[in-house]
C-alpha cells in the first residue's frame, strides 16, 4: 500500500502511526512504511483467504463510497457482478445494531462537551505480556524473506477474495460478536452508572465540565428505551 501510494503521490505521502499501547508492534508497523515509501526491499506476501469480518468491513467501506467516487462505484459493479455470476446474492450492508438511545445521547454530550480522555483506554500490559508480544514480533521478523518478489494480486484474485457467500456472512458475525457484546455491554455499565470510564468517556471529565447531572440523565434516557 505504502509503494502504490508513493507511485500515485511521490515525495507526498505522510504516514502517522500510534504507538500508545503497545510500541513494539507500531515501530515494525512504521519500519514496513517507510521501506515501502523509500522503495526498498519489502517482505514476500502470500495472499491468504481473507478474515470474513475484514471482507465485510471492505465491502461495507465500497458500498458507503460508491456513491462519491466513481472508482469505488465501478469496483462495487464488478464485485456485484461477480456475485450474480456464482449464482449468488448480491451483496447488502446488515441492518444497524441499535444500543439504546443512552448510547446515543453519550456521544452526543462528548461531542457537545469535547470531554474525552486520551490515556489509559486499556489496562496496561505487564512485564510477562509486553515480552510475549516482543517475542512473537521477534519470531515473525525472522521470517522475513526479502529475496521472493512479491507478485502484484490480479483481479480475478481481488475479485474471488471478495466473494460473499453464506459462510462468509455467518463466520463474520460469529467472528464479531464477542467483541461487539462486550463493547455493548461496557457501554451499558458505563451509562448506568456501574463504571466510571469507558474508552474515551469518562464520567469525572464530563462533571469538571459542569456536567453534573449528566449520568442521571443518561440513565434515565437509557431506562426509557429499553
Amino acid at each position: 500500500m505504502a509503494r502504490l501510494l508513493d507511485t500515485v503521490c511521490p515525495n507526498r505521502v505522510v504516514a502517522v502511526l500510534e504507538g500508545g499501547y503497545f510500541p513494539a508492534n507500531y515501530t515494525e508497523s512504521a519500519s514496513m512504511m517507510v521501506r515501502g515509501l523509500k522503495g526498498l526491499p519489502l517482505p514476500h506476501l502470500a495472499l491468504d483467504r481473507l478474515s470474513p469480518a475484514f471482507k465485510e468491513t471492505l465491502w461495507n467501506n465500497i458500498v458507503h463510497h460508491s456513491y462519491r467516487y466513481d472508482s469505488m462505484r465501478k469496483w462495487l459493479e464488478k464485485l456485484q457482478a461477480n456475485q450474480k455470476a456464482r449464482g449468488l446474492a448480491e451483496f447488502k450492508i446488515r441492518p444497524p445494531v441499535h444500543l439504546g438511545k443512552g448510547v446515543r445521547d453519550l456521544w452526543e454530550e462528548v461531542k457537545r462537551s469535547r470531554s474525552v480522555r486520551t490515556r489509559e483506554w486499556f489496562p496496561e500490559l505487564t512485564a510477562e505480556q509486553k515480552k510475549f508480544g516482543e517475542d512473537g514480533i521477534a519470531a515473525y521478523v525472522k521470517e522475513y524473506d526479502y529475496t521472493t518478489p512479491t507478485k502484484d494480486p490480479e483481479e480475478d484474485l481481488l475479485l474471488e477474495q471478495m466473494l460473499w457467500t453464506v459462510r462468509s456472512d455467518v463466520e463474520a458475525f460469529a467472528n464479531s460478536a464477542p467483541i461487539c457484546l462486550r463493547f455493548i455491554a461496557d457501554f451499558t455499565d458505563f451509562i448506568e452508572g456501574k463504571k466510571e470510564s469507558m474508552m474515551i468517556c469518562d464520567r469525572k471529565l464530563l462533571n469538571l465540565n459542569g456536567q453534573e447531572n449528566l449520568a442521571t440523565r443518561l440513565t434515565q434516557c437509557n431506562a426509557k428505551s429499553m
